[in-house]
């Protein structure tokens, strides 16, 4: 009688215990995907602040640069093809060699826009400017155009000369994966 009265008690407290628990928790998970969802898609996201100083050498001389990238809400938003809306960014550069101010600018998307495509522009925005590296070219600087939370960007290169002009053009040469390294990444 004692064990068959213990069997209907623990069978009771485990009923209860695992019961409401896991439906609560399901609710809760539920509740929280749902309330995650409505904060993605009722408000504009925006890429972080960053800020990178670089120095180096070039042609013997010491060079310093200077990248800020902001969220720009002055410039228009993107809105890609889920209706989600992305604040663009404005990055500003400066470059300076041994003290003396070679480039002071603010790039943004608009700075590009001749050279990507008008309909992946329209979903794009300027999503960072990096120092590259220092050659018989010149200073050359990486940008990016492209589709925000995605893989989909337009590579542009930025070439400072020694004297502080600047070119834009499309970065033509990408990095080939060749069978060897294939092999070794699968």
């Amino acid at each position: 009688m004692k064990s068959y009265i213990f069997i209907i008690i623990a069978s009771s407290l485990m009923l209860t215990a695992c019961g409401p628990s896991s439906s609560n928790n399901q609710s809760q998970e539920t509740r929280m995907a749902t309330n995650t969802t409505e904060a993605v898609n009722n408000e504009p996201q925006r890429m972080q602040t960053s800020e990178v100083k670089e120095s180096f050498t070039y042609k013997g001389k010491q060079y310093q640069s200077h990248i800020v990238r902001r969220a720009d809400e002055s410039l228009p938003m993107v809105t890609n093809d889920e209706q989600q809306q992305f604040y663009d960014n404005s990055i500003a550069l400066k470059l300076s060699c041994e003290g003396k101010q070679l480039v002071s600018r603010t790039f943004t998307k608009k700075d590009f826009l001749h050279l990507v495509d008008a309909n992946f522009a329209k979903q794009a925005i300027l999503e960072g400017i990096v120092f590259n590296e220092a050659n018989e070219q010149g200073i050359c600087f990486a940008a990016s155009v492209g589709h925000p939370e995605s893989d989909l960007y337009q590579p542009i290169r930025i070439v400072v000369s020694a004297n502080g002009n600047l070119s834009i053009s499309l970065e033509e040469e990408m990095m080939e994966v060749t069978s060897a390294e294939e092999g070794e990444n699968s």
